[in-house]
């Protein structure tokens, strides 16, 4: 029996490319579970189901730049946007990447992000440093979409690493225009 859904799931989520969704009991109900599928080799199963608890529930008026330092740092690289005990988005590296759009929210977000933080705070922040961190996001979701059995752990951990370096200079700097312009409910409907 148990076999049986997972198998289910595991089918949604590969026939839909979706690194994650969540999951309900009943119809129209709350999610209670995410079902995410396997990210590299030190995962020990094509599929895991995991408390919402596991993740983190960001309010829609939440800085984007909080839920991307979320995402990057949580084991699963999962967050969820809601507001009032529901939960309306689910954000994970796939989401954030648009790996389909040759204008991405994120990339044009983190462009007006470090043009605030260094036009704000005096800082020399290298002209490129948002693209890098961008395809440092891009990057990640291509590993996850690729064959996860020969992705390393390591090396997506060192990725991941090293996008959260990039992103240092940015950290306390979590309201600037660009996030009055955008809400996080928005980015994660993209």
């Amino acid at each position: 029996e148990r076999r049986k859904w997972e198998k289910a799931l595991l089918n949604i989520l590969e026939a839909n490319d979706f690194d994650a969704i969540p999951l309900v009991k009943e119809t129209n109900g709350q999610p209670s579970r995410i079902a995410r599928r396997r990210y590299h080799d030190g995962d020990p199963s094509d599929l895991f189901v995991l408390g919402i608890e596991e993740v983190d529930v960001f309010s829609p008026r939440s800085s984007v730049l909080t839920v991307l330092l979320s995402v990057l740092s949580n084991e699963h690289h999962i967050a969820l946007v809601g507001s009032e005990g529901s939960v309306d988005s689910i954000v994970t590296l796939d989401t954030l990447a648009c790996p389909g759009s040759e204008t991405p929210f994120l990339r044009r977000y983190l462009d007006q992000k470090v043009a605030d933080v260094a036009s704000s705070t005096g800082q020399s922040l290298t002209g490129d440093l948002s693209r890098r961190i961008f395809d440092g996001v891009r990057a990640l979701a291509d590993l996850v979409d690729s064959d996860r059995d020969r992705v390393s752990d390591r090396d997506f951990t060192r990725l991941a690493m090293d996008v959260l370096v990039l992103l240092q200079p940015l950290k306390e700097h979590s309201r600037t225009e660009a996030d009055l312009e955008v809400s996080t409910k928005r980015m994660a409907s993209l």
